[in-house]
Parts: C-alpha cells; sequence; structure tokens
C-alpha cells in the first residue's frame, strides 16, 4: 500500500495542508481528536476520497504513514504522536512544509507580543519600499496558501506552537529565513511548555539559520539568544544605540526619534516618536524590529524615504491592539484584547496615561501575575476582574504593596464596562487588557473586544439618551 502523510488536526491550519498536499498531487489522510459532524462535512464536501477519523485516535492511524502533519493546536505530547516518534515518522507542522516547499525569501516574526503588529507593518513597509510582500502564518493567511502567489518575500509570523513542530536544520541554503526576529519574552502558554526557558528555547528556534538576527538588547532573555544566533544580529531597544547598524531612541531638539546608528558615532534619524500612528512605548520597539527587518531583505533601502515614513504615519496598528473604541464623559476606553499574557497586558498598561481603570482575567495559563501588579502601582485607578482565574489575579495584586485601588469581580462583559465606567476618574482611560487567554468566556480574544466595544457603545447611547450608569 501507498504511503500517505497524515493530517493531525481538521481546521484552518490542517485544510491548508490539505491544499497544499493536493496542490502537490500527494495522498494524505486527515484526523481530529473533535468528532464535529460539520468539520468532517467541509471535509468530505472538499476531499470526497480521502480516509478521515474523527474523535478517539488509534495507534493504527499510523499504518502506511509517511509523515504526520500536525496543527499548532494539538500538544505534542498526545499519545498518537509520541507514538509516531518511537516508530520515527517524521512530526512535522505547516511553516516547517512552507519553508521546504519554496525558495522565496522569508522573514520569520516571533515573541510573545507585538508579533501581528510587526508582521502587518513589515508587510506594509516591504510594498512601500517596491518589493511585493505577502503576510501570513499564524496571523492572517496561512503559510502554505501565501506559497500560491508571486510575492517576492513572504512575511512570517509564527507561534511557540507553530516553531515546535519545524526543523529548520535541513533547509537549503536558499530556504533559509531571510531575517528573524524574537522581539521578547514574557510568561506564556506554560500550560503547554512548561517552564518559561522551555518556552524561550523554542522561540529561538526561528533565528536558527537565519541570516540576520533582530534582537531586542532590553529583553535579557532574548538578547542572550545572541550567542547563539547563526547570523548577523541587529539590535534594538529604547537607548541610544551605540554599534552601526543598530535602532534605538534619541532625544534631538527635546523631542524623541526613531534612529538608526551609522559610522563615525553619527546617527540616521528616521521619524520623531510622535509623527507615528501607532502610539505607546512598546510600538515603538514594535516599528524599530520592523524597519531592521526590511533593512534585512532591502539593504539598500533609505529607511528615512518618504514612502516608507508615510507608512508609518499612517499605520495605526491591528484591531483588538491598544484600538481606542469610544469615549464616555471624556473617559477613553480603549480595546487591547489582544494582550492574553502578563507581558503583553503589562506592555499596554505601561504605554497608557495614568490614571487608568484595568479590565483583566480569564484562563491565566499558569502565569505569574506579579508584574502586572507592579505596572499598577501608581498608575491604577481601579480593577476589574472576571473570568475563571479573577481570584487567582485577585490574590496576586493584593499582596502587592501600594495595591490601593478598588478591585470589582464580575461575571460579564457589559458588567466589566459598567462597573469600570463606575469608578473611572474624569480624562482616564478604561483598558480592556485581560492578560489571560478568553476561551473560558469568549469564542475568541476578537469576540472578547467585539463584546467590550458593542458594551461601550451601548453604554455610550446609554448616556446620550439620558440614562445615567448604574451599578
Amino acid at each position: 500500500m501507498e504511503k500517505h502523510s497524515l493530517i493531525l488536526g481538521m481546521g484552518k491550519s490542517g485544510l491548508s495542508v490539505a491544499r497544499h498536499l493536493s496542490r502537490l498531487g500527494l495522498p494524505f489522510a486527515a484526523a481530529d481528536t473533535r468528532d464535529d459532524a460539520v468539520l468532517r462535512a467541509e471535509w468530505v464536501a472538499q476531499y470526497p476520497d480521502i480516509s478521515i477519523t474523527m474523535g478517539a485516535l488509534h495507534e493504527s492511524l499510523l499504518d502506511n504513514v509517511a509523515e504526520l502533519i500536525v496543527s499548532p493546536g494539538i500538544a505534542l505530547d498526545l499519545p498518537l504522536i509520541m507514538s509516531a516518534r518511537v516508530k520515527q515518522i517524521p512530526v512535522r507542522g505547516d511553516i516547517d512544509l512552507a519553508l521546504h516547499a519554496s525558495d522565496v525569501p522569508v522573514v520569520l516574526i516571533t515573541g510573545s507580543n507585538g508579533k501581528s503588529t510587526v508582521t502587518a507593518l513589515v508587510g506594509e513597509l516591504l510594498n512601500a519600499a517596491g518589493v511585493s510582500a505577502v503576510v501570513g502564518g499564524n496571523f492572517g493567511t496561512p503559510a502554505l496558501d501565501l506559497l500560491t502567489t508571486d510575492a517576492d518575500v513572504l512575511v512570517l509570523e509564527v507561534s511557540s506552537f507553530q516553531l515546535e513542530s519545524t526543523d529548520f536544520s535541513g533547509l537549503a541554503p536558499a530556504q533559509m529565513p531571510r531575517a528573524a526576529t524574537v522581539l521578547n519574552i514574557s510568561q506564556d502558554h506554560l500550560d503547554r511548555h512548561g517552564t518559561l526557558a522551555h518556552y524561550a528555547a523554542i522561540k529561538e528556534t526561528a533565528l536558527h539559520q537565519a541570516r540576520r538576527a533582530v534582537l531586542n538588547r532590553d529583553d535579557p532573555m532574548v538578547a542572550a539568544m545572541a550567542e547563539r544566533a547563526s547570523g548577523d544580529v541587529i539590535w534594538f531597544g529604547t537607548a541610544m544605540p551605540t554599534q552601526p547598524s543598530d535602532f534605538g531612541l534619541m532625544t534631538i531638539a527635546g523631542e524623541s526619534w526613531l534612529i538608526q546608528a551609522q559610522a563615525n558615532a553619527t546617527a540616521l534619524s528616521i521619524l520623531p516618536v510622535q509623527a507615528l500612528g501607532l502610539t505607546g512605548r512598546h510600538n515603538q520597539m514594535n516599528v524599530l524590529a520592523a524597519l531592521a527587518l526590511i533593512q534585512a531583505v532591502v539593504p539598500d533601502v533609505a529607511l528615512n524615504d518618504d514612502r516608507l515614513l508615510n507608512v508609518l504615519r499612517q499605520f495605526t496598528g491591528l484591531p483588538h491592539r491598544a484600538q481606542s473604541v469610544g469615549v464616555i464623559n471624556g473617559v477613553r476606553f480603549i480595546d487591547d484584547s489582544k494582550a492574553t499574557n502578563v507581558g503583553a497586558a503589562v506592555a499596554a498598561i505601561l504605554g497608557m496615561p495614568a490614571p487608568l481603570v484595568l479590565i483583566a482575567g480569564g484562563q491565566g495559563k499558569g502565569q505569574d501575575f506579579a508584574p502586572l501588579a507592579e505596572s499598577l502601582v501608581g498608575r491604577c485607578a481601579g480593577l476589574i476582574l472576571m473570568g475563571q482565574d479573577q481570584a487567582v489575579i485577585a490574590e496576586a495584586l493584593q499582596n502587592e504593596p501600594g495595591a490601593t485601588w478598588p478591585v470589582r469581580r464580575v461575571h460579564s462583559m457589559i458588567e466589566a464596562v459598567q462597573a469600570a465606567a463606575d469608578i473611572a476618574p474624569p480624562q482616564s482611560t478604561v483598558l480592556l487588557a485581560p492578560a489571560c487567554a478568553s476561551l473560558d468566556m469568549f469564542v475568541s480574544y476578537v469576540d472578547r473586544g467585539n463584546q467590550f466595544a458593542a458594551a461601550v457603545a451601548s453604554l455610550s447611547a446609554k448616556k446620550t439618551n439620558g440614562t445615567e450608569f448604574t451599578s
């Protein structure tokens, strides 16, 4: 019997793998731990001749399997995957397949926070520079679907889940990433990866075989990766850079500028940070990382070219990432639902003017919430907690010296927005930065953000119609 690939996980990523294998004329089967009739029907409609298994997965599924292609959402300690490794069946993911299937230059972007913003921005900057670029991976279009385009560059966001199933060692020289970045490391997905060190090590694999590593010198765990990077290292950070080609910030005539260090202790002034469409110090770092990445692809590009500067001025970010959704009685409501870990929430908090009321909570994923508490001291006018791990967060935050803010615990987004509006001081900010995953109460972080925006709109309409806030 002919050997075939087994696609494990029949969601968005699995379907992209099926399309890729089908284009190549390669045989495959599919399996999923979910026994979902709608999902089965979708696959049967597109691939009526393949074998589909849903629900319980038995080791016999590995008979005549040449490779197991695993979707990112499936943990690699699943018994079927462990059996495949015992049988020496290669376990791969969609990013692994994409890198080995194309010689188109690739930029890899990972990190705990900011990777979608940087991915989108790099794509826009490259296109503005005259280089045809498409973006995707963990963000937007699956990587394998991008292979059908005529783009000159693939800009891929890659998650730790995707990197776990990617083997960079077998890449041909033309397939090695043109550039890769680890933007930052903070506690995330420890329920799957176990320790912060293991999680960081997985992120670091994105740098393996990359011709250029773009690294955050302000993040100790990222900075330590430089000595193991295979290519040239370009640094970015908040301070003024000292090494030629590195990126940072510099005060010029009392104004903070994005700069790149040049030879002979000079600097290229790129743009004042106040001119950026993105707001917050964390987004200034994201912009510097993006500039370093495009220069790796287009070495001769002038970073202060008007085409690029226009992108930087006009790019205001992605939905649910520090997005303003309304102002009620002078209080601004900010949706940062994509802040699904403590590090992202801390960055959002520090990037907002004080005072603020924070809405947080959800699935904590085993994180330490002490850094969240530290970031709130002197800035927080109130804390609204919701979701599965709100008690864990409350305990962590109440032990923080200086934690004098009022705390309210709620059971819905509507309650959360109402409670925040009740205690928000004039001219303050209400920030949804949950520091947690959303799946305990919402379909996704997008759904969570949309419900926040809808609750703000409803509250605004009540106020406009003369209805007073009630608690």
